[in-house]
């Protein structure tokens, strides 16, 4: 709703330059992103997005796969679900988990594989894959950098490490971004946001610009 109600107010003000923009949300650039350059991971043009629902039943034949023939514990998907997106979120990838959690390392790589052997991503690839993309292939992300002139993003405060880390490619060749948020609002840490990223913005754009917006209009 936040991200139509934002393009409505662009194109009020541009008219049909709006059409050249990218305007949606984290998930929905991400997806973008992947329509035009999924192919280089594999993935098929028309990859489906799976929902809350089919991942909990992906994850319960994983969890079934991991205890064998046994009926996997109460909410297990759930848990497994949760523990997933959690590493997502911190940019971590199975691989990364093997030191300290093995099991769970395991079920996040047959999740993964299961992923892409149905031609699907669910909501933590659409960040994710871009930003492996991005890191892993030069060419790649010198293509992704020339996309964008200039980047906005509205309540900083909300980000993650991956959106953080792929926003950072993103504008690494323009230097042109700008960001709006306020530490003070910073209240999604139980699905991933860092207040940090926002608190050492300086420390890693030293030549930024900030302007403090201290009147409140709202009230």
């Amino acid at each position: 709703k936040a991200a139509r109600e934002l393009r409505a107010r662009a194109a009020q003000l541009l008219g049909d330059a709006v059409q050249g923009l990218w305007i949606g949300t984290f998930h929905a650039i991400g997806a973008r992103l992947l329509r035009r350059f999924g192919a280089r991971l594999g993935l098929p043009r028309d990859f489906s997005v799976l929902d809350d629902s089919d991942q909990l039943v992906l994850l319960g034949q994983v969890a079934r796969e991991l205890y064998g023939a046994a009926v996997p514990p109460a909410g297990e998907p759930r848990a497994l679900q949760a523990a997933i997106d959690q590493a997502r979120n911190e940019g971590l990838s199975p691989q990364d988990l093997l030191q300290g959690d093995p099991l769970l390392a395991r079920a996040y790589a047959l999740y993964e594989g299961r992923l892409r052997q149905q031609g699907a991503v669910d909501f933590g690839d659409l960040l994710l894959l871009p930003l492996r993309l991005a890191e892993e292939d030069p060419q790649s992300q010198d293509a992704l950098s020339r996309l964008f002139d200039h980047v906005l993003v509205d309540e900083f405060q909300d980000v993650n490490q991956v959106q953080y880390r792929l926003l950072r490619l993103l504008a690494g060749r323009s230097r042109e971004l700008v960001v709006v948020g306020d530490d003070d609002q910073a209240i999604y840490a139980w699905r991933g946001a860092d207040v940090k990223i926002i608190l050492r913005f300086q420390s890693d754009w030293p030549d930024a610009v900030v302007v403090r917006l201290e009147q409140n209009y709202r009230s």
